[in-house]
């Protein structure tokens, strides 16, 4: 968050950071039902692929679940790539802030960033015990270090601007000028970036009590806690900002959160704790963003998704820790190529590369919910979770959404245009989209059938919840015979 907000106050300034989160947190909302209900139908540790097999019938399933497992893998990715960088330019941010003279090389943070990223593939490869204490201290940090931010910046800035200037200011901090509406456009891609990740918990479902129930409430909670945190904390920063400088064009690429924090707080110290949460944060999610890809990979190749003999070698599974090592450092692998090959980035490239990660596993998240409401297969069966008659219309709203929003990912920030500045997502998403199709149209459309039917998950699906309701029947039979036994009883006994 604090890494993407100076974005939106840039180009819209404290009010439009502040309505752009408003307005996307209600349509990620909607993304979120979706997936939710599908999720409660259908909860399986492929997620996003598996749903779009099914929903896309036998005629569309498999290229729909080919082009979302990819999509997907490929933004995980990146999305882990982005969170070891980013922990890595905050960490020499504070280095270059308190200690006088100090210079970073570029390649430095990159070299740092694989480091992390080794880290989190030895700490995944442990059992589940770990990996449970890890994805708690995750939430925690994510959680209660986001109430701690805004609880700090409050109770220890000097001065706090009035609500009526941080809803009311929609200037932005940039000398190029943009139209009202592009600036806005520009605006809505902040939260985007931000909102990504929240399928994580569809990943693990497999290893999930009452799944149908759980994981579907989850998707929600997440989206819902986010929005009303991310809202605190936007509303926070923009009461503590004292000078709205930082966010200019000549400061914007060396803006860092501990400048943010001295800013606010006028405190080296209450900087320095502030930016160390931020950074404990972003530890722990990119280390949940790992074990949730390497979950994802593991499922892929369980459905031979990556050929025969490279998927064979993928669905390994340690046999004490039940972790699948192979895909966890197959992700790892390819995250550590990603950042050698983004070192000595221009700025527009590095925008590029999370504009890029961010429309890749947005258009994984639409492609189910697209099949949901336009194919309308008929294996489909409502799960726990249903949005019953709104769920067309929520479905569209997600998919209508998430479609701005990529195209929007693809806009230049700045013109006139340069190599420095240029947008380099499209023409990564270009070039990916065409490596998945030449693959899928050259080979993988006569081998890739969809997820592998090794036992009916539908017909079991159906089992389950028949035993459940019989259950329930045969509790409400048990519950109802003994009221009538007692009636009959008291009746006897008041005749005798």
């Amino acid at each position: 968050m604090t890494l993407f907000y100076p974005s939106a106050v840039h180009y819209g300034g404290p009010g439009g950071a502040i309505y752009t989160w408003i307005v996307a947190s209600v349509f990620h909302l909607c993304v979120s039902f979706s997936l939710a209900e599908i999720c409660s139908a259908w909860p399986s540790s492929g997620g996003l692929y598996y749903w779009s097999a099914k929903l896309g019938g036998r005629r569309h399933g498999p290229i729909l679940s080919w082009f979302t497992a990819y999509m997907n893998l490929v933004g995980e990715i990146s999305s882990i790539a982005g969170y070891a960088f980013g922990l890595s330019l905050i960490i020499f941010s504070c280095i270059a802030f308190y200690v006088p003279g100090y210079e970073c090389s570029p390649w430095q943070p990159g070299l740092l960033a694989i480091v992390f990223v080794v880290l989190w593939g030895i700490i995944n490869s442990t059992n589940d015990i770990v990996l449970a204490r890890t994805m708690e201290l995750a939430i925690a940090s994510q959680v209660l270090g986001s109430i701690a931010v805004i609880v700090i910046l409050l109770t220890c800035a000097p001065v706090r601007k009035s609500a009526s200037f941080i809803f009311t200011t929609f200037e932005p901090q940039t000398h190029h000028h943009h139209s009202p509406l592009y600036s806005g456009f520009i605006s809505v891609t902040f939260p985007s970036w931000v909102w990504i990740g929240y399928d994580s918990s569809a990943h693990i479902s497999e290893e999930t009590v009452n799944a149908y129930k759980g994981v579907s409430k989850s998707l929600i909670y997440s989206i819902l806690l986010n929005s009303v945190l991310g809202f605190l904390l936007i509303v926070a920063l923009s009461l503590t900002t004292q000078s709205l400088n930082l966010f200019q064009d000549e400061n914007l690429f060396i803006y860092t959160p501990v400048m943010s924090f001295h800013d606010a707080t006028q405190s080296e110290t209450v900087a320095l704790i502030l930016t160390s949460l931020v950074a404990l944060a972003l530890f722990f999610g990119g280390l949940s963003v790992n074990t949730v890809n390497s979950r994802m990979i593991f499922a892929f190749a369980r459905d031979d998704g990556f050929g025969r003999y490279v998927s064979s070698k993928l669905r390994y599974m340690h046999a004490k820790t039940r972790v699948p090592l192979h895909a966890l450092w197959t992700s790892s692998c390819l995250t550590i190529v990603i950042l050698v090959l983004s070192f000595g980035l221009p700025s527009g490239g590095q925008q590029g590369a999370i504009s890029f990660a961010t429309a890749s596993l947005l258009s994984a998240y639409t492609l189910p919910i697209f099949a949901k409401v336009a194919i309308k297969s008929r294996e489909y069966m409502p799960g726990e979770f249903s949005l019953g008659s709104l769920s067309t219309f929520i479905g569209w709203t997600s998919v209508v959404w998430v479609s701005f929003i990529i195209v929007v990912l693809c806009f230049p920030s700045e013109f006139p245009l340069t190599l420095e500045n240029f947008n380099y997502s499209s023409i990564l998403l270009a070039v990916v989209l065409l490596i998945i199709s030449a693959v899928w149209i050259i080979s993988a459309r006569h081998w890739y059938t969809g997820p592998i039917r090794r036992i009916d998950e539908y017909d079991v699906a159906r089992m389950e919840r028949s035993i459940i309701a019989a259950k329930d029947a045969l509790a409400e039979i048990g519950a109802l015979s003994a009221v009538t036994l007692g009636d009959g009883v008291a009746s006897y006994a008041r005749m005798s």
